[in-house]
């Protein structure tokens, strides 16, 4: 629900993307999907205990000390994800984000979550136009999440015609 509201909020924000995405859902509404996911991750890191004294980049790190992984940085770490402040549909490692941890600690539920989001986006575009944004949609206040609080929105149904056209 969280990535649903932050991907509604940025097709609002950005009405040609949402007309190049409705255009060619196939294609592009994954790739979407994953850009969400990466640039507005639901949760934004976890504290984790350092099992024993290791170094992480030249830093000291003790045994029994707390790090906050901060997944939402390594999201838009340059070295891995050139421009990443920008949505690219076309990114080679979209799916490389750590929204969903890694390896034996990858959330068991991300499949589900691409499935959800996957169907309500392409019922929205599919089915919708001439979204607007009427209020404003603040983020709750987390250092542990990104959740918009409500998001106030309008639109109206897209008539069989305006399938065929990707710009209504």
């Amino acid at each position: 629900a969280t990535s649903m509201g932050s991907a509604i909020k940025m097709l609002l924000d950005q009405p040609a993307l949402a007309d190049e995405i409705r255009a060619d859902l196939d294609s592009k509404l994954d790739a979407f999907i994953e850009e969400v996911f990466r640039l507005e991750a639901a949760f934004q890191g976890h504290f984790r205990w350092v099992r024993q004294d290791t170094q992480l980049h030249g830093v000291s790190l003790p045994r029994g000390s707390r790090v906050f992984l901060i997944w939402a940085a390594g999201n838009r770490d340059e070295s891995v994800f050139p421009h990443p402040d920008t949505i690219d549909l076309n990114r080679p490692n979209g799916r490389k984000h750590l929204t969903f941890g890694w390896g034996p600690h990858a959330c068991i539920g991300r499949e589900l979550a691409r499935s959800e989001i996957r169907i309500v986006l392409r019922e929205m575009l599919t089915r919708t136009k001439n979204w607007q944004q009427i209020g404003p949609a603040p983020y709750m206040a987390s250092m542990f999440s990104r959740s918009l609080e409500h998001l106030p929105l309008r639109f109206s149904a897209r008539s069989t015609d305006d399938a065929h056209s990707p710009t209504v």
